[in-house]
């Protein structure tokens, strides 16, 4: 029974939680960028942007919610995948600790695309021989 268990894929590995981490991590980074181009344009104009309505009041809750529930979920996600399937030199795996830790969200936007995209896309399977 041990042995069949290795022979399948992590549910970290699955196509489901890839897709699942690859729009989490896109909507997290569009949401970022989204971030830095308003404080850039509101701090050239020298004061805030305060739109008022039911309009703007929902879509800045839904888009927040949005944002939060991605972030979170890609955050953890690349946490356990650090933890658990992370065959990386031991400097290497520090760096991204600390990026995972100070950074939270932000770290785990890096971490996805440098490091669990790379080597989910290329097969990694932690019981595969060489591996390791």
């Amino acid at each position: 029974m041990k042995g069949s268990a290795l022979s399948e894929k992590h549910w970290l590995q699955q196509p489901r939680f890839k897709m699942l981490f690859a729009v989490s991590a896109e909507i997290s980074a569009l949401l970022l960028l989204l971030g830095v181009i308003a404080n850039i344009v509101l701090s050239s104009r020298g004061r805030l942007f305060v739109q008022e309505g039911t309009v703007f009041e929902v879509l800045g809750t839904v888009v927040g919610v949005t944002g939060a529930l991605a972030a979170l979920y890609l955050w953890i996600g690349m946490g356990w995948y650090w933890l658990r399937l992370d065959h990386s030199p031991s400097s290497t795996k520090r760096f991204w600790f600390v990026m995972l830790l100070l950074l939270n969200w932000v770290g785990a936007i890096a971490y996805y695309f440098a490091v669990y995209r790379k080597s989910v896309s290329a097969g990694y399977s932690p019981s595969a021989p060489g591996s390791a």
